[in-house]
């Protein structure tokens, strides 16, 4: 092995010391609790004579820490890497627990989190192996990007074989989640910022990251780490995206131009909200299909407040007619307008459709018209939020400034007028 499995590594929350044969009497007293077992393979490990055996492999493994919480300098837990293999470049991460009273505070992620940056300097993959009936372990390690990949029968150290869950995480997959959950905090932080100089909470404002172009594994890594709403501006890749991404919780809004012949597939793909409702007749029909079906959907008014040919999106003077047709389709529940603004790097030029939106929102929330919320205001894209927040955005619509850029320009999905 070219490297080392039992450095000391350290973040903000916790220090990871090699751990020593003096540690047992500290650990078991964390490890005593039967409680943290009750969803391990081996629900004994609570008793000492059957922890000895545990801590006993966990030293011949020569890759086993000590945690140590950075803010009392207690011990917390365990955790450790082992079975390298140099043929495949790889390792596993595993056998970790954590006093009951860390649970729950960020403790699991901070150290795994630290243990994958530091061996992915020189592995390619890392396996975990997690107790089929240890959900909590399942879940926590999903959020981090692994993906079940196997089930087998483990025998640890000294115990009966037990049926495990393996888990992978790939070093190019792990260095891309980590560079887009970065950027989300970088837009997070210009929205704190957009608010903070419009007197606003931040709060209410929405990121949806539209993921147009960007495959569903990208798009699981991200929703996996608890970033659950994302949208698709065409019907084909929601529906291609659909299978995989169903077992991930995550709320799917539509921001594309919607074709009538398209309606059962946004509805088999479980989309939440239609953001893109800009003509009578897709309404109608989008009513007739959810009246079959016993369904009711949030919609968003879509205005073309840039007076573009090459946009779609009802007229602006049109705007509230088609809101107070489409207050009368009991399906449709609309919850507030959409635009796409103004594709220009004059600031002024693109605030002025977020104004002209705003404008309309008010105009319209005092016609009290039933069943009408105009809570809703989704504007702004990555290059121009923070005006659309200053403006009033709920929601602003995010993709290249966390996924990257796009290998089709933005005519591609706005421009669908053309071609």
């Amino acid at each position: 092995m070219h490297f080392n499995i039992q450095p000391v590594l350290e973040n903000e929350k916790a220090v990871l010391d090699p751990l020593q044969e003096t540690d047992f009497e500290a650990l078991y007293a964390v490890a005593s609790d039967p409680a943290i077992w009750q969803q391990h393979p081996n629900k004994d490990r609570w008793k000492k004579e059957i922890f000895r055996t545990f801590f006993e492999g966990a030293l011949l493994s020569k890759g086993a820490f000590k945690i140590v919480d950075k803010a009392t300098g207690n011990i917390i837990g365990s955790s450790r890497f082992y079975d390298y293999n140099e043929a495949e470049n790889s390792i596993f991460i595993g056998y970790t627990f954590y006093a009951k009273s860390c649970w729950g505070k960020g403790f699991n992620p901070s150290v795994k989190t630290m243990m994958l940056d530091y061996v992915f300097q020189f592995v390619s993959k890392v396996y975990l192996h997690i107790g089929a009936g240890n959900i909590r372990s399942q879940v926590a390690i999903e959020r981090l990007g692994a993906v079940k990949i196997a089930e087998e029968e483990i025998a640890y150290f000294g115990e009966a074989s037990r049926l495990n869950f393996v888990y992978a995480i790939h070093k190019d997959q792990w260095f891309d989640r980590e560079n887009m959950l970065r950027n989300i905090a970088v837009i997070k932080e210009r929205i704190r910022k957009a608010c903070a100089a419009s007197g606003r909470n931040p709060d209410t404002v929405k990121l949806l990251m539209a993921t147009k172009t960007v495959p569903a594994e990208r798009i699981r890594l991200v929703l996996s780490a608890g970033h659950s709403l994302i949208a698709e501006n065409k019907v084909q890749e929601l529906k291609e995206k659909f299978d995989a991404l169903q077992n991930t919780p995550h709320i799917n809004h539509f921001i594309g131009h919607l074709q009538t012949n398209k309606i059962k597939d946004i509805l088999k793909c479980q989309v939440a909200c239609v953001q893109s409702l800009d003509r009578i007749d897709l309404a109608q029909q989008l009513h007739q299909r959810l009246l079959r079906e016993q369904k009711t959907m949030e919609v968003l008014i879509q205005v073309n407040t840039s007076a573009e040919e090459s946009k779609f999106g009802v007229h602006p003077e049109h705007a509230m007619e088609l809101v107070q047709q489409v207050a009368t389709l009991e399906t449709l529940k609309i919850k507030g307008l959409m635009t796409i603004g103004l594709f220009s790097a004059e600031t002024e030029k693109v605030r002025q459709c977020f104004r002209l939106l705003k404008t309309l929102q008010q105009q319209i929330i005092a016609l009290n018209i039933p069943g009408v919320e105009m809570r809703e205001l989704s504007m702004g894209m990555s290059g121009d939020l923070e005006a659309a927040i200053e403006e009033g955005a709920t929601i602003v619509r995010v993709g290249t400034a966390i996924f990257g850029k796009r290998p089709t320009p933005d005519s591609y999905y706005w421009n669908e007028k053309e071609g």
